[in-house]
């Protein structure tokens, strides 16, 4: 598994902040932070395993938790 990209471990809200993991700004930024890209696999899962993905989806990152809201689909 030499091929697969690992993450650092980060403890607390404030280091996944500090990492620019959540920045904010234009569309593209967005597609590219962490949020975006786990957003992003969500939906491409949801999609390739029941043939139809959602319309909407957003992570949120609170501490050691991350939760995926998708929408449609």
């Amino acid at each position: 598994m030499a091929d697969e990209q690992h993450l650092p471990r980060l403890e607390t809200a404030s280091e996944l902040q500090a990492s620019g993991a959540d920045a904010v700004g234009s569309a593209e930024d967005r597609h590219d932070s962490l949020r975006g890209r786990i957003s992003h696999a969500m939906v491409g899962m949801k999609k390739d395993f029941y043939g139809k993905g959602p319309t909407k989806a957003k992570t949120f990152i609170n501490d050691e938790y991350i939760f995926a809201v998708m929408e449609g689909g």
